[in-house]
């Protein structure tokens, strides 16, 4: 779902600025909180980027995949897990046919629940060949439709402005 040259550049790129994170977000411990109260025990960190924050501050017990191709040593196809986080990396794709792949994809691999944000702005960070960090940049209105049309029905709004959009959706049969 990502093309091989698109891969290279955000490798690229990582090379150059990426770190591990040092500090916790807090998005961990609603992440947390949420495994906690609904018995899940796998999350899958789906667009990683190169500070694998769920990686290194979930507990143990919570048994975490950092996926994302630009980082060569979290680039191993993704596997089945009870949660996935989809936090600011659809704003990345590099179009609107795999931002629909993504998210059907994230479907299949959510035993239980996926969390998706998603970035509403350009970005004034390049890529190294100088394409915009940020390549598909729509609306909320737009995002929560595609969620809605690839089967996240029902989906619950954590958040939205017009920086971003915030959803939690809970799969029907979990």
């Amino acid at each position: 779902m990502i093309s091989a040259y698109h891969a290279e550049q955000y490798q690229l790129y990582f090379e150059k600025n990426g770190k591990l994170a040092d500090k916790p977000s807090p998005l961990v411990d609603f992440v947390e909180e949420l495994c906690r109260k609904n018995d899940m025990h796998s999350v899958l960190d789906y667009g990683s980027g190169f500070a694998r924050q769920f990686e290194l501050f979930l507990p143990k017990d919570i048994r975490v995949q950092s996926y994302d191709p630009g980082v060569p040593s979290c680039e191993k196809r993704p596997e089945p897990a009870d949660m996935v986080v989809c936090n600011h990396m659809l704003e990345h794709v590099e179009g609107l046919g795999e931002a629909a792949d993504i998210i059907e994809q994230l479907i299949k691999l959510a035993g239980k629940y996926v969390y998706i944000a998603v970035s509403l702005e350009s970005s004034t960070k390049l890529l190294p060949d100088g394409t915009p960090w940020h390549t598909v940049v729509m609306p909320a209105k737009w995002w929560m439709n595609q969620f809605e049309a690839y089967g996240m029905h029902d989906f619950e709004i954590q958040y939205t402005n017009d920086k971003e959009v915030v959803v939690l959706w809970r799969k029907p049969d979990a």
